[in-house]
């Protein structure tokens, strides 16, 4: 099993929900193009994964474009899943997202990089 964290900036951005759903995309990309499969991406955007677990139609919302690509990724790579996680179980992935801000481009890590070890110690005494 592996486990990673990443990050990167995206341009023209319309709100959280957009935000969220372009890193999941990205963490599936990711995921497919360097072989971790099967992988588990974690959100704690409830709307995103519940968006991303349906096996409806194609979405009319302002977003449902981008719904509709990754649902096919995901339909794709069946040993890809996507799960909801508490924002409170979850200050590791916003510790690593307000530090993606001033990265120029992808930026990925397969060991706790130093602005992270305080978050990461903070979980595991949690469990």
């Amino acid at each position: 099993m592996h486990f990673a964290g990443g990050g990167m900036s995206f341009a023209g951005i319309l709100s959280a929900e957009h935000m969220e759903l372009m890193a999941c995309k990205q963490a599936i990309l990711f995921a497919v193009t360097n072989h971790f499969v099967p992988a588990m991406i974690e959100t704690d955007a409830q709307v995103v994964a519940q968006q991303l677990l349906q096996q409806s139609a194609f979405s009319l919302s302002a977003l449902g474009r981008i719904y509709d690509e990754v649902r096919i990724l995901l339909h794709s790579h069946p040993t890809i899943k996507v799960q909801y996680v508490r924002r409170t179980a979850n200050n590791v992935a916003h510790v690593m997202a307000s530090n993606s801000k001033q990265f120029s481009s992808e930026t990925f890590y397969f060991s706790v990089p130093s602005f992270l070890q305080t978050a990461v110690a903070a979980e595991i005494v949690q469990v």
